[in-house]
C-alpha cells in the first residue's frame, strides 16, 4: 500500500529549535494512519505506528485518523480530548478497535494531546499539537535612573514560535522599539523576559508595552506600563587623603559620582586653601557611583604643608569637595663624607672643638631684630652671620647672610613661618608658611634676600595690622651637614 504524506507533515516533524522566529501559519486539516511495516530481526515482529507520530494543526482544525489495515487500531487519548465523529475507534480498551476505519477529529482548544492506540499500547503512540495566541503581559519597569530603565515582561507562546520586543515612547513621542529577539521555545510555559533602555532623556515620562510576534503578520500585546527616569543631578564629591608623599610630590585621592551624566573632574592644590593650583581634568563612567579618582602631582617643596580638593562638574554644574591637608617629607641631610683612612706615618688628628658663632648684632638703619631663637651656626655660615632689615611697614623680610667656604655650592631656603592660629585656623600653634624663597649653588660670602608675604600672610597681616614671625634659614651644602638658624620677627601693615 502506498504511504498518503500531506502537506504541513513534514514541517511539523522539525524540532522546534530550527523554526523560524516568525513562522508559517499552520494547516486548518491533517491526516494521520495507522501503519503495519515489517520490523525484522530474527522473528520478523511488525512494527505498528502512527503516520506521522507529530502533527500541528491550528485551533479549530480538523484531523482525519485512519487504519486502512485489516489489523485492528484504535485510539486512546490521554488527557484532553478533542470531538470525534463515529468514524473514529476512540476508547480504552481493545474494544474500541477495529481494521479498515476512518474519521474525523476536530480540535477547539490549544494544547498538546497525547494519545495512544488500544490494542498495542504506548509503542504505538502520538502527539497532536494545536498552537493558540500567545500571550504577553507588561510587567512594572525597574532599574530607573535619569537615562535608563529595565524592561521586563512574561511571554506564553502557546505552542507558537514566537519572537518578541518591547515598544516604547515618550509622553506625545514617536514610538520606538527594542530590537525583536526570538523566545526559542514552543511550548505552553510562561517565560521571564527582559531588557535594558540606555540613553533615555531625564526627568520624562515613557510608556512601554511587551509585544509577542508570531504567525505571518500577528501579534499580541501586553498592557501599557510607565514610568518616569530621574531628574539630573550635580556630581557628589569627597576628597580623600593624600597618599605616596615624597620630597617634592604626592598622589591626591577622592570619590565621586556622576548623577548620570558626562561629568569630568580634577583636583585644586596650593599652599592655602585658597589653592592656585589644577592636575588634568580627567573623565568619569557616565553610570560612575563612588568611583575612586586619582591624580599625581610633582615639583612641590619638601616639608611643606598643601591644601587640596577634589572638584567635579557636569551639566548641571560642578560640585566642590572638603578642603583637605598634607605636608610633604623632609628632605634627608646628606650622609658626611668618609674619614680618611689612617696610616703609620699620618699624623694624629688634633683635638676636636666646637665654636659657636655669637648672635647677629650688626642692624642696618631703620630696622628692627628681634632676639634670636635656637640659633646653630654650623661651620657653613661665619661667625655675626646674619643681619635682618625689617621695615616698619611692609610684607618683606629682608637681610644678609655671610656663606662660609663649607657652605658654596649648597642650598638655602629661607622660610617665613607664623602659627596658625594668627592665619584663622582655629586655635593651634602649628607652623604654616606664609613665605618662603629657595636658591641653589650658592657662592661663598655675603648673599642679600628678600623674603616676600603669601596672599594669606598679608591677608593676616592686613587684618591683624602686625603679624609676628619665625624666620628660619637652612643652609645644606654639598658636604656635611645641614645647618639651620631661627629668628622671630614682626611685620607691621
Amino acid at each position: 500500500m502506498s504511504r498518503l504524506v500531506l502537506p504541513g507533515i513534514v514541517l511539523a516533524l522539525l524540532p522546534a529549535t530550527v523554526l523560524p522566529a516568525v513562522a508559517s501559519e499552520p494547516s486548518s486539516t491533517g491526516a494521520v494512519m495507522a501503519e503495519n511495516v515489517p520490523g525484522g530481526g530474527f522473528y520478523n515482529e511488525e512494527i505498528h505506528r502512527w503516520a506521522p507520530p507529530q502533527l500541528t494543526v491550528k485551533n479549530g482544525g480538523v484531523v482525519t485518523f485512519s487504519n486502512p489495515t485489516p489489523i485492528p487500531h484504535g485510539i486512546y487519548w490521554v488527557g484532553a480530548a478533542p470531538s470525534c465523529d463515529s468514524g473514529v475507534k476512540e476508547g480504552t480498551t481493545e474494544a474500541a478497535s477495529g481494521p479498515e476505519w476512518s474519521g474525523g477529529c476536530t480540535f477547539t482548544k490549544p494544547g498538546v494531546y497525547q494519545y495512544y492506540c488500544t490494542v498495542h499500547g504506548p509503542k504505538m503512540s502520538g502527539t497532536i499539537t494545536v498552537p493558540g495566541t500567545p500571550i504577553a503581559a507588561t510587567e512594572e519597569p525597574t532599574s530607573v535612573t535619569q537615562t535608563g530603565a529595565t524592561l521586563s515582561g512574561a511571554l506564553n507562546p502557546q505552542g507558537e514560535a514566537t519572537a518578541y520586543y518591547f515598544e516604547y515612547n515618550a509622553t506625545s513621542g514617536p514610538v520606538q522599539r527594542t530590537a525583536t529577539t526570538s523566545e526559542g521555545a514552543t511550548d505552553f510555559t510562561v517565560h521571564s523576559v527582559a531588557t535594558t533602555l540606555k540613553g533615555l532623556s531625564p526627568e520624562t515620562t515613557y510608556h512601554v508595552k511587551l509585544v509577542a510576534a508570531y504567525g505571518e503578520s500577528h501579534t499580541a500585546t501586553g498592557v501599557e506600563k510607565t514610568f518616569t527616569t530621574s531628574a539630573v543631578a550635580k556630581p557628589t564629591v569627597s576628597t580623600g587623603s593624600a597618599a605616596s608623599l615624597t620630597e617634592t610630590g604626592a598622589t591626591l585621592k577622592g570619590v565621586l559620582s556622576a548623577g548620570g551624566q558626562v561629568t569630568s573632574y580634577r583636583f585644586e592644590y596650593g599652599l592655602t586653601a585658597s589653592y592656585g593650583a589644577l592636575t588634568p581634568v580627567q573623565e568619569a563612567t557616565l553610570e560612575a557611583v563612588g568611583q575612586e579618582a586619582l591624580a599625581p602631582v610633582t615639583g612641590l617643596l619638601p616639608h611643606t604643608l598643601y591644601h587640596f580638593r577634589l572638584i567635579a562638574e557636569n551639566a548641571s554644574g560642578p560640585q566642590d569637595g572638603e578642603d583637605r591637608t598634607f605636608t610633604t617629607a623632609s628632605t634627608p641631610p646628606p650622609s658626611p663624607p668618609s674619614p680618611p683612612s689612617p696610616t703609620s706615618t699620618s699624623p694624629a688628628p688634633p683635638t676636636a672643638t666646637t665654636s659657636t658663632a655669637p648672635s647677629p648684632t650688626g642692624v642696618l638703619p631703620g630696622s628692627l631684630l628681634t632676639k634670636a631663637e635656637e640659633p646653630l651656626p654650623g661651620p657653613a655660615f661665619t661667625g655675626s652671620s646674619l643681619k635682618l632689615t625689617i621695615p616698619r611697614h611692609g610684607s618683606n623680610a629682608r637681610g644678609s647672610i655671610e656663606v662660609g667656604q663649607s657652605g658654596a655650592g649648597g642650598r638655602l631656603e629661607i622660610d617665613l613661618l607664623a602659627k596658625s592660629a594668627l592665619l584663622g585656623k582655629g586655635r593651634g600653634s602649628k607652623l604654616v608658611s606664609v613665605g618662603r624663597l629657595v636658591r641653589q649653588s650658592l657662592p661663598a660670602g655675603r648673599l642679600s634676600f628678600s623674603v616676600a608675604l603669601t596672599g594669606q600672610g598679608k591677608r593676616a597681616l592686613a587684618h591683624r595690622h602686625s603679624l609676628s614671625l619665625t624666620l628660619r634659614i637652612t643652609l645644606t651644602p654639598t658636604r656635611g651637614a645641614t645647618t639651620s638658624l631661627t629668628r622671630s620677627v614682626v611685620l607691621r601693615a
